[in-house]
């Protein structure tokens, strides 16, 4: 199972990394890339909302995704 999701992960990066590529080169869209100050603002944003799912989602599988991303909840 972690080989398939690794694989379609790689295939999905590399699809978003193509259609990001061709938005750039339109020129039609403007991309913002928030800095990484932003992006903590962002998560410690959104811990309430992981407390509050927490018994919903389990428990468990947030914990495993905040091993898989290095996400410290609270930081």
């Amino acid at each position: 199972m972690q080989d398939a999701t690794r694989y379609a992960n790689d295939i999905a990066k590399q699809e978003n990394d193509k259609a990001l590529a061709s938005i750039r080169a339109s020129g039609k869209t403007v991309i913002y890339t928030p800095t990484a100050q932003e992006r903590a603002a962002f998560k410690r944003a959104l811990w309430p909302v992981h407390a509050r799912m927490a018994s919903r989602i389990g428990p468990g599988l947030l914990q495993a995704i905040y091993r898989e991303t290095g996400f410290r909840p609270g930081h």
